[in-house]
């Protein structure tokens, strides 16, 4: 009698790695972490606190980003039906923590940092994930406060060996001025919509601010 044959476990091959999604692998680590150290220890210097927000959040917080994007929330439902989605920005999720916790009753001025991940749906089909980054001050706040934010910024890349930096500063407005703004932005771009991208275009009626912020070098 011979020996019974020996059956070979089938495997099945791991799925490949999502189209617009990047692995960072250990050699992409240590410049990443040279820059992160730098920004904690600035953002500690100039009085900051750092603020993490979970990845997932209801929906609705995102209602303005949906409104002023064409990209999409990743969202699924829980158990009760309610929508889900993983965060696309820190900023609003920052402000609920910033209502949630009552800070406007405990601080007159808040400054915060953060270095999060975010992620949502290109309107090309692709997730995109990132490693955000970032500054943000609630409460009561002066013109010194954008000052020393700038201030911090230049040290920061001045540190990272990005020594031969400019600083161009623009304004949008305030609430009653930027409306007016941002016609007179639609109907400068406007005659130059044969040079925008679909992207842009689409941001035309919408949001034109979205145009300023296109990383299409057809655009610039």
């Amino acid at each position: 009698m011979g020996r019974p044959k020996k059956i070979t476990p089938t495997i099945e091959k791991a799925p490949a790695r999502l189209n617009g999604l990047a692995d960072i692998l250990p050699e992409h680590h240590l410049p990443w972490d040279f820059f992160l150290e730098k920004f904690h220890g600035l953002a500690i210097t100039f009085g900051y606190a750092r603020v993490e927000t979970p990845l997932v959040e209801d929906a609705r917080l995102f209602n303005l980003w949906v409104q002023s994007t064409n990209d999409q929330l990743l969202m699924f439902a829980d158990e009760k039906g309610t929508k889900l989605a993983l965060k696309p920005t820190n900023l609003l999720s920052l402000a609920r923590v910033y209502l949630d916790h009552h800070f406007f009753e405990k601080e007159r001025v808040c400054k915060w940092f953060y270095v999060s991940p975010v992620a949502y749906l290109k309107n090309n089909g692709e997730v995109d994930q990132q490693l955000e980054w970032g500054l943000q001050i609630f409460g009561e706040t002066n013109p010194i406060a954008d000052v020393q934010m700038i201030n911090l910024l230049l040290k920061l890349f001045t540190q990272n060996s990005l020594p031969n930096l400019s600083v161009e500063i623009n304004n949008i407005g305030c609430l009653e001025c930027s409306p007016a703004y941002i016609e007179v932005l639609r109907n400068f771009f406007k005659e130059k919509k044969y040079d925008l991208c679909e992207n842009c275009l689409e941001h035309l009626e919408n949001n034109p601010l979205n145009i300023l912020a296109c990383d299409n070098l057809s655009c610039n």
